[in-house]
């Protein structure tokens, strides 16, 4: 019975080692993508992706993957420069 509980303890603390799942760029509906090929896709509006590419340049998309809820306005493209 001890070594039941032993291996089921150590199974439990094994499995919470592990790391967990990268969030899916898939959940957030804009996308920076800037001018030396590099590209975000992890923000809620399109406010947080204009602040990102500031500065450096790039361009803020709605995500193609993206698939819940309604997009937020504006809708399209837009480039900083």
């Amino acid at each position: 019975m001890r070594s039941a509980l032993f291996a089921l303890a150590a199974l439990s603390l094994t499995l919470e080692a592990l790391p967990a799942p990268a969030q899916d760029a898939r959940v957030y509906p804009w996308c920076a993508y800037f001018g030396n090929g590099r590209e975000s896709c992890y923000y809620a509006n399109f406010e947080q992706c204009r602040t990102a590419i500031s500065g450096g340049g790039g361009m803020c998309s709605q995500n193609p993957l993206y698939g819940g809820g309604q997009s937020q306005q504006p809708t399209g493209r837009f480039r900083w420069r």
